[in-house]
């Protein structure tokens, strides 16, 4: 299955989320990637754990997840024991069970003060369909980029409140428009900010 990357990422210049899996490394990270034409382009923070597995590059897939749950899964480095992997490659064999896979070689452009810019070279689209964006999945996208830059030691633009107060407006953003369905995966990011923070 090849449906290319605008099936996947629709809009060009959008941010979109999805996990992380560099070969080579039993491990998976939130990461946002961006579409421009039929190439992928994404930023990593100096003290990442993506940085210190990726390099200058490599082979990486990509899943773009059917249930937002997996991006807390990855956070907590429980997915990578979840999803079943190529013993020879050391890549998540990709299953539709999960959502959308990519697979692509990343290369480094090079850096911008604190973010090591990337480029996915050869992105091939292997299986599964895209999720749904919801209002409720962008309030946890923006809990994952502050949580990303809590963990990397990244700059945070100046948020009126502070940090911990904008994070408890997301996570009752996450519950109103999910119904409640996603208070659990809201209330565990703010656990893991509160020990951040």
């Amino acid at each position: 299955m090849n449906n290319g990357l605008e099936y996947l990422f629709p809009l060009e210049g959008v941010y979109y989320e999805v996990i992380a899996f560099p070969c080579g490394h039993m491990y998976s990270m939130p990461l946002g990637v961006v579409r421009t034409g039929s190439t992928l382009t994404f930023r990593v923070f100096r003290g990442a754990g993506l940085l210190s597995r990726l390099g200058s590059g490599g082979p990486l897939m990509l899943l773009s997840p059917l249930t937002p749950e997996a991006f807390l899964w990855s956070l907590n480095h429980e997915l990578e024991s979840m999803i079943t992997w190529d013993p020879e490659k050391q890549c998540p064999i990709p299953s539709p069970k999960w959502g959308a896979w990519v697979e692509c070689l990343a290369e480094s452009t090079g850096w911008e003060g604190e973010v090591r810019r990337y480029v996915c070279r050869d992105s091939r689209h292997l299986s599964g369909s895209p999720p749904s964006y919801t209002r409720s999945l962008g309030c946890l996208v923006e809990m994952l980029i502050i949580i990303t830059k809590l963990e990397a030691d990244a700059p945070l633009p100046e948020i009126r409140g502070g940090v911990m107060a904008y994070l408890e407006w997301l996570a009752w953003c996450v519950s109103r428009s999910s119904g409640g369905r996603l208070d659990a995966v809201a209330r565990g990011l703010l656990e893991r900010a509160s020990r951040l923070a």
